[in-house]
């Protein structure tokens, strides 16, 4: 599991496009870090009916819409 010393240090290292960026809270941040590790890499592509951030909330129990 991610530690929030290395949540803060992530989230220090990473370039943004827009200057106002509002950070996740650590457990959607861990959350997301689970459903990724868990993905099987392949070599096509998908196309995503919605958005990842919201098939992950949704993965994660945080979201209010269902699959």
């Amino acid at each position: 599991m991610l530690t929030a010393a290395e949540i803060a240090d992530a989230k220090k290292r990473v370039r943004y496009q827009h200057a106002n960026v509002l950070h996740e809270n650590d457990d959607s941040v861990r959350i997301a870090y689970q459903w990724l590790d868990a993905q099987i890499i392949t070599k096509r592509k998908l196309r995503l009916a919605c958005p990842l951030k919201e098939i992950i909330e949704i993965w994660g129990g945080t979201s209010h819409r269902s699959m």
